[in-house]
């Protein structure tokens, strides 16, 4: 998803919402899981690669530290932010080059993923919080296995 058109969004809101992805991006690298709260409200629904599809935001952190505990490292990197209002709620988008390391029996193994994070933040009394958030893969080198799931990786249409 590429946000066009909409309203004008201002500087503040747009980098609270930047500021949200990046915050994500470390609570995954870091495992810091409790800064998870400040990213995604209580009632946030959700998209990934596998096929899941969750709502609320006990079950995207339950699924995230099931899918990371298998894992060594990760690393996420991002660019290519868009942003636009459509009055209550900004839709954004950022891309993102991740990559995955195994650990224990399966060290030999990675993914490698290009694609994008999309999500829709709402203004809440704690500050920005993301209430819908997918992830989209373009390109996947490797394998899920690192992940302790089936080896096929699934991969999008890519951007546009």
């Amino acid at each position: 998803m590429i946000p066009t058109g909409g309203s004008d969004l201002g500087i503040e809101a747009r980098l609270a919402v930047y500021d949200l992805f990046v915050l994500y991006a470390d609570a995954l690298d870091y495992r810091r899981w409790e800064l998870l709260e400040e990213v995604f409200s209580a009632d946030v629904t959700s998209a990934w690669p596998m096929g899941e599809v969750l709502e609320g935001r006990e079950q995207m952190v339950e699924l995230i530290q099931r899918h990371f505990a298998e894992i060594g490292p990760t690393h996420h990197l991002m660019g290519n932010f868009s942003a636009r209002s459509d009055g209550e709620e900004i839709l954004a988008s950022v891309r993102i080059r991740a990559y995955h390391s195994g650990a224990g029996e399966r060290a030999d193994l990675f993914e490698e993923s290009l694609g994008s994070f999309d999500a829709r933040a709402r203004p809440t009394a704690d500050g920005w919080r993301f209430v819908h958030f997918s992830e989209e893969v373009f390109v996947a080198l490797g394998s899920y296995e690192v992940f302790g799931l089936p080896g096929e990786l699934r991969t999008g249409a890519g951007p546009g």
